[in-house]
């Protein structure tokens, strides 16, 4: 790991899947790279998971206005 003064945050194209954000993450921190990726992964999942449910709940609460066809 690099000095505390002299750390910067970058890409790690040397280890990287996709882009390198996680690993140049993992690198910053001191982690290991399978860790900070499983924990993206897990947490683009739920975030879409999450944002599923949000979605069909204000579907449920909201009242429809209008006919639902298009005008014009």
């Amino acid at each position: 790991m690099a000095k505390m003064g002299a750390r910067k945050l970058y890409r790690r194209t040397d280890q990287r899947m996709i882009g390198g954000v996680c690993a140049g993450l993992a690198h910053y921190f001191d982690l290991p790279v399978n860790l900070v990726r499983g924990t993206g992964g897990c947490g683009i999942i739920l975030g879409i998971f999450c944002h599923y449910h949000r979605y069909l709940s204000v579907n449920v609460v909201f009242y429809r206005t209008g006919t639902g066809r298009l005008s014009g």
